[in-house]
């Protein structure tokens, strides 16, 4: 249980800094998020909605996986 509560600390201080941070990647130059698509340079792959979700999975997934390392359940 104390993984599920690390892991949403740490996914909130992830999507808090990448927001906060905006990289030209996800976000256009006056602070907006770029929409989702490939087909001209205002849209992205990398969409901040669908980049936040991956983080929260892989977040969870790996502090779960320390937890249960750390609790021996899995060698």
């Amino acid at each position: 249980m104390e993984a599920l509560y690390l892991s949403i600390v740490v996914f909130l201080i992830i999507s808090v800094a990448l927001y906060m941070s905006r990289p030209a990647i996800m976000f256009t130059s006056d602070g907006r998020m770029k929409r989702f698509g490939t087909r001209s340079a205002d849209k992205t792959i990398f969409y901040y909605p669908y980049v936040v979700i991956i983080v929260a999975i892989v977040v969870y997934f790996v502090l779960e996986t320390i937890a249960l390392k750390r609790n021996h359940q899995i060698r």
